[in-house]
């Protein structure tokens, strides 16, 4: 499942599409997603866009997550939260969904939580076990505040705390695509 020979944790595509722009594009555009690709003389390949981070965080079974742990896996990201009740859930939704579909056993799926203050080992754990217990390809990470702050700008995306108690974290709410780690 490798996008592209040669690259190593390789950052290759950040999707977010916003429901409406996902509900009307196959009306709008009826060609099959290999034609658009190939169109205009695209080669068809994913784009590189940047290198992804290294990080370190235990996961939600309190196992170390490494990119070197990751060798030889096609991962999936995103990076939420156990107490949001906000865009959150829509995330892991879509998460959740993409794992089962895509069955393959060298995929891996990775949550950053964004609260590392609440979300510990055992919050982590259960919110995995509420959403899709048997699915054993995902990891959710307990970050650090200050490594936090480094694996968000490596990912070249915002994360910010507000006053809200409705909101008390805004984060990106994309899913990320790596390539194969080597």
């Amino acid at each position: 499942m490798a996008l592209g020979p040669g690259r190593s944790t390789l950052l290759r595509l950040a999707v977010a599409l916003p429901g409406a722009i996902a509900y009307l594009w196959p009306r709008t555009h009826p060609r099959s997603a290999e034609s658009f690709a190939f169109q205009a003389g695209g080669s068809g390949e994913l784009p590189v866009l940047f290198a992804a981070p290294e990080f370190s965080y235990p996961d939600d079974r309190g196992q170390t997550v490494t990119p070197a742990s990751l060798a030889g896996h096609v991962v999936i990201a995103d990076f939420i939260f156990t107490e949001c009740a906000t865009v959150c859930p829509r995330i892991t939704a879509k998460m959740v969904l993409l794992q089962r579909r895509l069955r393959d056993p060298n995929l891996r799926f990775v949550s950053f939580s964004v609260d590392p203050e609440h979300d510990t080992p055992e919050a982590l754990a259960k919110y995995h076990a509420t959403w899709n217990a048997g699915e054993t390809r995902w990891s959710l990470l307990r970050t650090q505040v200050k490594e936090l702050d480094a694996t968000v700008k490596g990912m070249r995306v915002a994360l910010e705390k507000t006053d809200s108690s409705a909101d008390p974290i805004i984060h990106t709410s994309m899913l990320f695509l790596i390539d194969r780690v080597q």
